[in-house]
């Protein structure tokens, strides 16, 4: 009797699944990935060793923008399908895990056989992984005090730049910067070949305009310049060769004597990525800087960060939290510098005052203008609250990295250890979900208050 319904449940089962499978390759040959990734679910629950299905499943998470998962799947598929090697590769130079990016697409180019064009993109792509893994070398640890998501036309009004430190103006959709003194000015010229170019006034008078010359201007459009007060370092982004992709940041310095411009020097990670980076701008009266990048920023708008300016480079040495912070996903939140006049001196405080509580210890960052020191400074309870949540995140964060480095330490001695491993892993993806989370927390909460302190006016 077992033997019979066993027959006749095949009977009605394997064509209802085979008429599954179909429906599946008809979806994802269509390139219909967002149904044909409900259909392959399903499959997987019936066939979950499929490699088949564990390729297609994790291509139609690639094109459904879940990356972190599709990476994840394809590592699981294997490398049955060559295809998959490509598909992983360029998913790694994403999550700006360049060595295992080369390694897959090495692998992908040991299996083409007569196809230029492809073989060209491949080239490319590893001549880009071996540029990024230098420059992921030697990320610049920056503490970040605020951000602004702002349409591109509008990116001016969140750089706050004192008088002493120059002015930035737009003609034509081309930004300028001015001395304090008014007595140099630098901007781009041009159409699709945008170059830089200086003038000097003179009693009252502008020369007429100078080119920078050929090793500033490497044949490629160069745009938003900013000089510091020094006269001698100008910042300016160009889409030049070699760069990390788009517009990147790049320093420059005068030597005046000889009237020589030193070739331009790629900022590097964070401030520059396979997106637009540009208009580096550095405020040495306040200490502070600011950048902007259309990365991870909704079409027509552009993220700008603003930054404590390091008196010292500071190279972040865990390999792990380079990638996270030179993509921006990770961020190290600092305060504003303080300025104190020259003449100020240390007020005593007498010995029968209390400490501060921790409340009022308590620096929130709202804007470079609004500053609290304590919760009840709040506005409104919606952005108290999402800032008590933004703080609590930010607690387990540290947790969780506490953490995930002291098991990175154990795993040093002990790399046979699967269960470290697997933790270590699980740490990970936890961080990379809970990193934006935190960056979205902090925004909302000051939109929030923003908003209020405007309406309060």
């Amino acid at each position: 009797m077992k033997g019979f319904l066993l027959i006749l449940l095949s009977f009605f089962v394997l064509p209802l699944y085979s008429q599954t499978a179909a429906k599946a390759d008809e979806l994802f040959n269509s390139r219909d990935y967002g149904e044909a990734l409900v259909v392959y679910e399903k499959l997987l629950n019936a066939s979950p060793q499929s490699p088949l299905y564990q390729y297609r499943y994790a291509r139609c998470l690639q094109e459904t923008g879940q990356r972190t998962l599709a990476i994840e799947w394809f590592e699981k598929a294997g490398e049955r399908y060559a295809l998959r090697n490509y598909h992983l590769g360029r998913l790694y130079m994403e999550a700006y895990r360049f060595a295992d990016a080369s390694d897959c697409l090495n692998k992908y180019k040991e299996s083409l056989s007569d196809q230029p064009d492809r073989m060209a993109e491949i080239d490319s792509c590893l001549a880009y992984c071996r540029l990024a893994e230098r420059y992921l070398k030697r990320v610049e640890d920056i503490a970040v005090i605020d951000s602004a998501i702002l349409p591109n036309d509008r990116i001016l009004s969140f750089y706050n730049l004192s008088s002493e430190s120059g002015s930035l103006s737009v003609t034509d959709g081309l930004v300028s910067f001015c001395t304090s003194l008014g007595d140099y000015k630098c901007s781009s010229v041009g159409n699709d070949s945008l170059i830089l170019r200086s003038c000097i006034n003179i009693l009252g008078e502008w020369t007429d305009c100078d080119t920078l010359p050929e090793n500033v201007n490497a044949g490629a459009r160069q745009n938003y310049p900013f000089l510091l007060s020094d006269g001698v370092t100008l910042y300016f982004a160009s889409d030049m060769a070699g760069g990390l992709g788009g517009y990147d940041i790049y320093v420059t310095r005068h030597q005046t004597d000889a009237d020589v411009w030193f070739a331009p020097e790629n900022l590097g990670y964070p401030f520059n990525s396979a997106a637009n980076d540009y208009l580096y701008v550095i405020d040495e009266v306040n200490g502070v800087g600011w950048f902007a990048t259309d990365r991870n920023s909704p079409s027509g708008y552009v993220t700008v960060y603003k930054f404590v300016v390091n008196s010292e480079k500071i190279i972040i040495k865990d390999a792990d939290l380079a990638r996270l912070r030179a993509q921006m996903l990770s961020l190290r939140y600092g305060v504003a510098p303080q300025k104190k006049p020259a003449d100020e001196q240390p007020i005593a405080v007498a010995d029968s005052e209390t400490e501060p509580t921790e409340e009022e210890q308590t620096t929130i960052v709202i804007t470079d203008r609004i500053v609290y020191h304590s919760v009840s400074e709040f506005r409104t309870p919606q952005a108290r609250t999402l800032y008590l949540q933004s703080e609590a995140l930010a607690a387990e964060i540290s947790a969780e990295e506490e953490a995930l480095c002291q098991e990175r330490l154990s795993y040093l001695s002990q790399r046979e250890n699967k269960t470290l491993a697997s933790s270590i892993e699980t740490r990970e993806r936890k961080l990379l979900d809970m990193y934006p989370q935190l960056r979205e927390l902090t925004y909302q909460m000051r939109q929030t208050e923003i908003t209020a302190c405007l309406s309060a006016r």
